[in-house]
């Protein structure tokens, strides 16, 4: 469900709607993306999308070498109450390999590691 003001339409600001379309194979050449309005008789418009230099990610892509680091310290989060929480001196290869990604910056981060790694 998606609303424009009367703001926005007497404006005519452009509105931007992000939304995930399955992709199967064989890819097709295009997609056609329409969009009513149930409010407004009339008023619908068709986009049409095309794969034609659609380049697609690797279906599983590679995992991330572990570095050869050395053990980051628990003093690395600059934080005496945080440095309490933990009952070892230095992180493990892995969480010293993404310490940083995780605790200086606001990215996303998908992290698959087995126990114990």
């Amino acid at each position: 469900y998606f609303m424009i003001t009367r703001k926005q339409v007497m404006t005519r600001d452009p509105q931007e709607i992000c939304f995930t379309i399955p992709i199967f194979e064989p890819l097709p050449t295009q997609y056609y993306v329409r969009a009513i309005s149930d409010r407004w008789i009339g008023s619908e418009t068709t986009a049409a999308i095309s794969f034609q230099h659609l380049i697609l990610p690797e279906r599983h892509p590679p995992h991330t070498d572990l570095l050869d680091l050395q053990p980051l310290p628990i003093t690395a989060l600059k934080d005496p109450a945080f440095e309490r929480i933990f009952k070892f001196s230095h992180f493990n290869p892995i969480q010293t390999q993404i310490f940083h990604t995780l605790y200086h910056s606001d990215n996303n981060v998908l992290l698959g590691a087995p126990t114990g790694s």
